[in-house]
């Protein structure tokens, strides 16, 4: 099952903001989740973190999460935490939008 979804709310005005047009957010996401095979259960599955390519995050759930994340610059690291400041703050907020309004609703 593959359930996509372009956000709105928050993510989307911080997209729309003539501020951060320099950084191309895109409010959009994807999360997959494999349901049955051959009409039993799958296997337990570790969820992983994309950005288009697999990431080394792992999601902490069994579904696989992929979006516009906001990368550091060897695409290893998604951006994050409480206690950045400037462009890092601006891409750790959108990083925690985008799973707030377009993931997780």
């Amino acid at each position: 099952l593959i359930c996509s979804a372009l956000g709105a709310g928050q993510c989307r005005a911080m997209a729309c903001n003539p501020e951060h047009r320099d950084l191309k957010f895109l409010p959009w996401a994807n999360v997959a989740a494999h349901l049955t095979r051959n009409g039993k259960q799958p296997p337990n599955a570790k969820g992983n973190a994309f950005c288009f390519l697999p990431l080394p995050a792992e999601t902490g759930f069994a579904v696989h999460i992929n979006g516009y994340f906001e990368l550091s610059a060897n695409r290893r690291d998604i951006w994050s935490g409480s206690d950045m400041t400037g462009a890092g703050k601006v891409r750790s907020e959108w990083n925690r939008l985008l799973l707030w309004d377009v993931i997780s609703p």
